[in-house]
This record gives structure tokens, sequence and C-alpha cells, in this order.
């Protein structure tokens, strides 16, 4: 490749990069992630403090983590009970 087509190419990056930089779509997305974190430490902290433990934010997640997969067991188990009532009438 010659050394023009390299230059070329490189500007044809840099105006891609500058173009991509000044698109304000993406101070909107940052600014939905940041109220999105912000949201979540705000949720692990009222957890904290739910759980007699405020400030102990790592705490709070492994908490919810092990209720989000309490509930998901649960709604296995409860699926698996309507399935055995409609077919054997029992429980």
């Amino acid at each position: 490749m010659s050394s023009k087509n390299m230059e070329n190419i490189k500007q044809r990056l840099g105006n891609l990069k500058k173009e991509w930089l000044e698109d304000s779509f993406w101070d909107l997305e940052e600014k939905e992630a940041k109220k999105d974190e912000d949201l979540h430490r705000a949720t692990l902290i009222q957890k904290a403090k739910e759980i007699g433990f405020p400030g102990n934010l790592a705490l709070a997640s492994y908490v919810m983590h092990l209720e989000e997969r309490y509930s998901k067991m649960n709604n296995k188990v409860e699926f698996m009970l309507s399935k055995l009532r409609g077919k054997y009438d029992v429980l």
C-alpha cells in the first residue's frame, strides 16, 4: 500500500472518529447509563439498610442476587406443580 493511500486512510479514520465524538447520541447514552448506575446504587443502599448492614453494598448486591435466584427457582417449582395438578388432579 502506498504512503498516499495510508495517509488517505488515516485522514478518513480521523474524520470518522471526529464525527463519532461530535455525535450527541453518545452523550444521551452516557447520561442514561449514569442514571441506571445511580438507580442501581440507590437500590443497593436501600437493600443494605433493609438487611441491617447499612453501607455494605457488596453484601446487599449478593443478597439481591440470591433473592433473584430464589424467585426464579420458585417460579419453576410453581410451574411444575401447576403441570402436575393439571395432569393428575392432585396437590
